[in-house]
C-alpha cells in the first residue's frame, strides 16, 4: 500500500511539475543592457514591462550611454507616426510581444523601431543562459531576413552601476 501511495505521489508530482514548466520559465520583463553590435560597447539600458491595456510586453530606453563625450541626441527625428520628433528616453520603441505558446520562452508578434534610422521591424525575443541573455531578432518579412542583438539582463543594482559608470565616463571627457 505504501508503495502505491509513493508511486501515485511521484506520478502526480511529475505531472504537476510538467504543468509548471509548460508555462514557460523566462520573461522579458525587467532591465536589459543593449550592447552595440557595431562597437561592442554598451549603448543603452532598456526596460521591458507589460502594457496593462494590451497585455503585451513593451520596451523603452531608460538610459543612453555617452558617445564621443556627449549623451546621444535623444530625439527620434526619423521615427514614424506619433514617435517622430519625440525624445528617445522613455519612448516605447518596442511593443506587442506575446509568448508564442505555453512551454516556450519565445515572444513574438512585436515590433521594434531603430531610433537612428526610424525604421520599424518585426521582432522576436528568445532567451539563453538561463534567462540572463535575451536575443532580440529584428527582421523584415521572415525572421531569416534580419539581425540579432544579444541583450544582458540587469538587476536594479547593476542598472544603477552602469548608469553611474556612464555618467563618470562623461564627466572625465568634459
Amino acid at each position: 500500500m505504501k508503495k502505491l501511495i509513493v508511486y501515485i505521489s511521484l506520478v502526480l508530482g511529475l505531472a504537476f511539475s510538467g504543468l509548471v514548466l509548460a508555462q514557460g520559465t523566462y520573461s522579458p520583463r525587467g532591465y536589459w543592457l543593449q550592447i552595440s553590435d557595431k562597437t561592442n560597447k554598451p549603448r543603452s539600458i532598456m526596460q521591458l514591462d507589460v502594457d496593462k491595456k494590451t497585455q503585451t510586453y513593451t520596451g523603452m530606453v531608460i538610459y543612453g550611454f555617452p558617445v564621443n563625450g556627449a549623451y546621444p541626441n535623444g530625439v527620434c527625428t526619423n521615427c514614424p507616426g506619433d514617435l517622430k520628433g519625440k525624445k528617445v528616453l522613455n519612448l516605447p520603441i518596442m511593443w506587442g510581444f506575446k509568448r508564442e505558446r505555453k512551454g516556450r520562452d519565445v515572444f513574438s508578434g512585436g515590433k521594434i523601431v531603430d531610433p537612428d534610422s526610424g525604421k520599424t521591424y518585426r521582432c522576436k525575443l528568445s532567451f539563453e543562459q538561463g534567462g540572463a541573455l535575451m536575443k532580440v531578432r529584428g527582421y523584415i518579412g521572415i525572421p531569416l531576413l534580419g539581425r540579432t542583438q544579444v541583450w544582458r539582463r540587469l538587476n536594479t543594482k547593476a542598472k544603477d552601476a552602469y548608469i553611474a559608470q556612464g555618467d563618470a565616463r562623461l564627466a572625465k571627457t568634459n
